[in-house]
Formats: C-alpha cells, structure tokens, sequence
C-alpha cells in the first residue's frame, strides 16, 4: 500500500527536494558549459526533461487552484 503524499513538516519537505535540485542543477552546469556538437547531441534529451517538467508544474497550479490554495498574487492569475 502507498503512503499518502500529505505528511510532510518543512525538514522532511526539503529533504525530498535536495536530490531533484541537485540533478536540475547539474544538468544546467552541463547545459552551460557544453559546447555545440554536445549540445547538439542532447538537444532532444534537454527539450524532453524542460517539456516534462512544465507539465508537472502545471499540474501542480491547477491542483493548488481547485484546492484554493493558489496566492494569484504571487504567482499567474
């Protein structure tokens, strides 16, 4: 059985996002000191993970937004 994702504090919240921004990061170190015949060869990887990435932050708006839990002041209206 799955534990439900509701049972976080701000430790354990942050502990979970330590290793995604550790890749993100990562990956944009590559990005920025890759040269163009490498670049070229991960473009389709690279379009791939940004692709995938907005859908899940779009995910994310409209769940907060039917929960009435998105601050349109700070984010889109």
């Amino acid at each position: 059985m799955t534990k439900p994702f509701n049972n976080f504090d701000t430790k354990k919240w942050n502990d979970t996002v330590k290793p995604l921004d550790h890749v993100m990061v990562e990956l944009e170190n590559r990005v920025e000191t890759a040269d163009d015949k490498r670049l070229q060869t991960w473009a389709s990887e690279i379009a791939h993970i940004g692709t995938h990435n907005a859908y899940h932050v779009g995910q994310m708006i409209i769940v907060r937004k039917l929960q009435g839990s998105w601050n349109a002041e700070k984010g889109v209206k």
